[in-house]
């Protein structure tokens, strides 16, 4: 069970996921991702929403299992034989939002019931959870980001008056999650990984069905890559023109004009948090993310998260491994 979180290439992720479907078929290993959920007419009744509506609870359950039904059936013309792993990556499993109001008191509030119905509707003999994380000041921009990308015009200050508490605590979520009763295992992994590319990104990733070094990446498009966001320049004119938008098509064919014609491949990436900003958030986070890493990821350096330069550190090791 992947959970993202939100804004951790999880987008490349699926996609990946969904062109080697094939060859992970003919391997025993299903595939589910967030796109199948969310045309599921029921999927309103999931404990990931704010405000679940509970009377549809057992057509979700019952939704959610055909798809699995039908991923088993693929999996077995495929390979010969049922299903042995399923590979499910949804990251709204820890809460339907993006990081925002909803988080002031506790990151991620709804995390225990939605990982927790989802793992019971599947009721899979073992259950192990992956979750990428990031440090917290890039995480913030980017899911700030994400939400001037939807046609947005509002400020990060706005977006995340918290930024002066320490709600952003990946360490105190990787132990709530670990506490659920069907979670066998969790395994927390740094985003920064993707510095290395996409494909190592997803190669890595099907670590954990030991497929890793075993695919044939040939069938990715040329262009596979992380989402591409918004450079200073594109996010200075979204935020002049957002407010005149409206339609959904309206902002849809804005945001990709921005990211193609003003995207971070051409143009310097946005300036957010000013400096003493973001060494302020990264100060506040500094003892939590230390046991974060010496909790679940040891064998890197527990102050990787404790500046710029140290994750910058981080991304070059993990380049060269």
């Amino acid at each position: 069970m992947h959970v993202g979180l939100h804004k951790t290439g999880t987008s490349t992720l699926q996609v990946g996921m969904r062109k080697l479907a094939p060859q992970l078929r003919s391997n025993g290993i299903g595939i589910l991702t967030l796109p199948q959920i969310k045309v599921l007419p029921a999927q309103k009744a999931w404990k990931a929403w704010t405000k679940p509506k509970r009377a549809l609870a057992p057509f979700f359950r019952r939704q959610l299992r055909q798809l699995i039904s039908e991923e088993n059936e693929r999996v077995i013309a495929a390979s010969g034989s049922p299903m042995a792993q399923l590979l499910f990556s949804e990251e709204r499993a820890l809460g339907q939002r993006m990081p925002s109001q909803i988080d002031s008191k506790q990151f991620r509030p709804r995390a225990e019931r939605a990982l927790g119905e989802l793992l019971d509707i599947v009721d899979a003999g073992e259950s192990h959870v992956v979750m990428y994380v990031r440090r917290q000041d890039t995480f913030m921009e980017s899911a700030y980001l994400w939400e001037i990308q939807k046609g947005l015009d509002h400020s990060i200050h706005q977006q995340f008056p918290f930024a002066g508490r320490a709600i952003i605590d990946l360490a105190e979520l990787g132990s709530r999650i670990e506490r659920l009763a069907r979670v066998d295992s969790l395994s927390v992994q740094p985003f920064e990984i993707i510095s290395a590319g996409s494909v190592a990104y997803l190669d890595h990733f099907m670590e954990v069905v030991e497929m890793a070094g075993k695919l044939d990446y040939t069938v990715l498009d040329a262009d596979y890559s992380a989402n591409r966001s918004y450079s200073q320049k594109g996010l200075d004119i979204a935020l002049k023109i957002n407010s005149d938008l409206d339609t959904p098509k309206q902002r849809e064919a804005v945001k990709r004009f921005l990211k193609k014609q003003f995207g971070v491949d051409q143009y310097p990436s946005a300036v957010i948090w000013d400096d003493v900003e973001r060494k302020a958030i990264i100060e506040l986070y500094r003892q939590s993310n230390e046991k974060l890493f010496a909790r679940y990821m040891p064998h890197l350096p527990a102050d990787s998260y404790s500046s710029v330069e140290a994750t910058a550190k981080l991304a070059k090791v993990l380049r060269v491994s």
